[in-house]
């Protein structure tokens, strides 16, 4: 059960998806629309579980009122505590509650498997930088006109880059290359594969998707004080990121050429989980 988008429907191709209409964050009005859509869905199931958010709130109270179980795994994104959804779905009687980071992995919370243990970087020959790829994410109704000038100050500097952007709800008339809204799952993991360079929005599921391609993701994070996120906790996951070398901060990169070697030189690994 999920929201009805390019990439949604191809990766989800061939299996039994229920889509509901997209819920924003802090959209309490279209989280009671989801859920009378999913309400008969429900009794066809035997169980649930879910990482948040709009879709969480919808699905898991539901859930336990029909008696089925319910299990909720907080974002990786939430560093130091529960989201809004965590806490809400705290509240509930026989919920399963689990928190990626052993920091606040305490009752009602117990720890669960991060995400993030399967990486870790090894050198590698260093690639030449001629394709660009820069994905802002698809969270509506919110720009990150700050990311693209970051980008932009660094194509002006390199005319002869090849730039394809997935610019989402920041719709703009001044880029260079090639500009859609939204990319497929298949064209944004041809994307991913076919770019020398990798710049987004600090979200953790297109960080995680650069990584699965073997670069280090140059990550922005979105705040709230510009408008371009409900909340900061974006920030919060650059940082663990950052800590971790599984990324660097792209207005950093873009102007540091020492650090954009690193990045040229460096390959991500997956283990196996």
């Amino acid at each position: 059960m999920t929201f009805d988008t390019p990439q949604s429907r191809s990766l989800l191709r061939g299996r039994e998806v229920h889509f509901v209409p997209y819920v924003s964050p802090r959209d309490y009005r279209g989280v009671v629309k989801a859920s009378r859509i999913l309400w008969p869905l429900l009794k066809e199931v035997e169980g649930g579980l879910s990482t948040g958010a709009g879709v969480a709130l919808a699905a898991l109270p539901p859930l336990l009122l029909r008696g089925k179980p319910a299990v909720y795994l907080e974002s990786i994104a939430r560093i130091e505590g529960p989201s809004l959804t965590g806490k809400v779905l705290s509240r509930l009687p026989k919920i399963g509650l689990y928190s990626q980071h052993s920091d606040w992995a305490r009752p009602p919370w117990r720890l669960g498997p991060s995400v993030l243990s399967q990486y870790r970087q090894e050198p590698s020959p260093p690639r030449p930088i001629r394709r660009v790829f820069v994905t802002l994410g698809t969270i509506k109704p919110y720009r990150f006109d700050r990311l693209i000038d970051t980008v932009l100050a660094y194509c002006r500097q390199n005319p002869d880059l090849d730039v394809l952007w997935q610019v989402g709800s920041t719709s703009r008339t001044d880029l260079p290359g090639q500009v859609v809204e939204q990319l497929s799952d298949a064209d944004f993991a041809a994307a991913l594969r076919e770019h020398d360079l990798i710049v987004a929005h600090a979200g953790v599921g297109v960080a995680m998707n650069i990584l699965d391609q073997g670069h280090i993701p140059l990550l922005m994070a979105r705040e709230h004080t510009h408008d371009e996120h409900v909340d900061d906790h974006q920030g919060e996951i650059l940082e663990h990121l950052v800590g971790l070398g599984l990324a660097v901060r792209a207005e950093e990169a873009l102007t540091d050429k020492s650090l954009l070697d690193h990045v040229r030189a460096t390959q991500i690994l997956r283990d196996a989980p």
